[in-house]
């Protein structure tokens, strides 16, 4: 799964090499997200707040290329009635490389996007406070939002996200601003 994830970026960078000088900007961006987790053990199922920061290479009207490193905040369940073992935590940290693809609607005060690629976080569980177990989860991640563009170097954006998390499910939905150059 993961050089297929790996494959399907580079193929989509290699198809928007050609660069369009005119449609071709850096941008830049920080987000609130809002993520949603369940393992499927059923030992956590949660939402909490996180944040991510991004830089992105948009090639030309269609393609672009983008980095970022999320942070979540805990996902916690009370395991007292069930487990001795009391609260536990899992957070997640690491960064995320996607190929987006553009959508064009005619419309030059927003950007309306899809995104493919993959991410590599550290996973850290705690109970009652003590770290009990640290590792790492890798594989794909998949999104689409939209960007506002409120003036010729400032947006608003948008954006769901799914990690393929291994033995979880991992969604988050994210609202933040975005600098043009």
């Amino acid at each position: 799964m993961k050089r297929t994830a790996i494959a399907a970026v580079l193929l989509l960078v290699a198809f928007s090499v050609q660069a369009d000088d005119e449609a071709s900007q850096w941008r830049i961006g920080a987000s609130t997200s809002f993520g949603d987790f369940e393992r499927d053990d059923g030992l956590i199922s949660d939402s909490a707040v996180g944040f991510k920061f991004n830089a992105q290479y948009k090639f030309n009207n269609w393609f672009g290329i983008e980095g970022a490193y999320y942070t979540s905040t805990d996902f916690s369940q009370d395991l007292t009635p069930n487990d001795p073992g009391g609260n536990t935590d899992q957070s997640f940290k690491g960064l995320t490389l996607h190929a987006i693809g553009y959508i064009p609607l005619g419309g030059e005060d927003f950007d309306l996007f899809v995104k493919a690629g993959y991410f590599d976080f550290d996973i850290e569980v705690a109970q009652e406070g003590i770290t009990t177990q640290t590792g790492s989860d890798s594989g794909l991640a998949v999104g689409a939002g939209m960007a506002i563009h409120v003036s010729d170097q400032l947006g608003v954006r948008t954006e769901i996200d799914w990690y393929d998390a291994e033995q979880a499910s991992l969604w988050a939905v994210s609202l933040g601003v975005e600098y043009r150059f």
